[in-house]
């Protein structure tokens, strides 16, 4: 019986982006996580003394997972599969929230290059909130 657990995530995202979106998730992990654009890192699992190997991403167990090491390999059509014993403590829908800081991300990103104000960028509850200032043209502007 494997003791490793796959899943799939659903985002589409860079590595320099997956890597943004697991530190504000876990800003501890900032001094663990190795990363390698060819995917030539490898996974331990210390229940299995077991190695796999190909991944882009590791946050290694000393960060604080059980067991062992969590790795995140690039698919060929641009998704994130992850190998892991257990997800951290605390985080029963991991997808969600990486799905919820890439989204953030991309918002504050096409926000920016528009020239928009971002005015507030917090998490409130399982939702990250992020509010716009958004200049409208005259045809748009109420007259009183």
């Amino acid at each position: 019986m494997s003791h490793w657990r796959k899943s799939k995530l659903k985002l589409k995202c860079s590595l320099a982006v997956l890597r943004r979106a697991l530190l504000k998730i876990m800003p501890q992990w900032e001094k663990h996580i190795k990363t390698d654009p060819n995917g030539n890192l490898t996974i331990h699992s210390g229940y299995l003394n077991q190695d796999r190997q190909g991944y882009h991403l590791v946050v290694p167990q000393d960060a604080g997972l059980s067991y062992a090491d969590m790795g995140f390999k690039q698919e060929a059509d641009g998704s994130w599969s992850v190998d892991v014993d257990v997800y951290p403590s605390g985080h029963t829908n991991f997808e969600g929230e990486m799905t919820r800081e890439v989204a953030a991300m991309r918002a504050k990103a096409i926000a920016q290059a528009r020239g928009y104000q971002i005015t507030k960028d917090e998490l409130e509850g399982n939702s990250r909130k992020v509010r716009l200032i958004v200049p409208v043209g005259e045809e748009f502007k109420l007259r009183a």
